[in-house]
């Protein structure tokens, strides 16, 4: 009984310790990075440039492309899963994001190195 007892708290500890591992923040990652799980989630806010929405037969969905005011570019993917809220937070469709539309996005880069939208914000017009 004793035995059981120690391997169950040896399990429990290193899950535990498993994790605090997986999901820490590592000090040396941007500020606009942050790690969960096997995943970086980036950041990036600037202003729409253009939204290229695709043919239904195509396998990628629709891009969007934004410039910082440091005039960096971003081009990403919109996918079923992707998010687009408005200022408030609430749901909104794609075709209600126009250029020059402020907005903050969050994303991962896939090993393809394709940038996938998890969700868009509208900061402003």
């Amino acid at each position: 009984m004793k035995k059981a007892l120690v391997i169950w708290l040896s399990l429990i500890i290193a899950g535990t310790i498993l994790y605090i591992l997986l999901t820490q923040i590592h000090p040396h990652q941007n500020q606009n990075s942050v790690k969960i799980g096997w995943a970086n989630i980036k950041g990036f806010t600037g202003n729409i440039e253009s939204i290229t929405f695709r043919d239904l037969t195509e396998k990628t969905g629709p891009e969007i492309a934004a410039v910082d005011k440091n005039h960096r570019r971003l081009i990403s993917v919109i996918t079923k899963e992707s998010q687009i809220l408005d200022v408030n937070g609430a749901l909104i469709p794609l075709d209600m994001l126009k250029k020059d539309d402020m907005i903050m996005e969050k994303y991962i880069v896939t090993e393809d190195g394709i940038n996938v939208v998890k969700s868009i914000r509208r900061l402003k017009k």
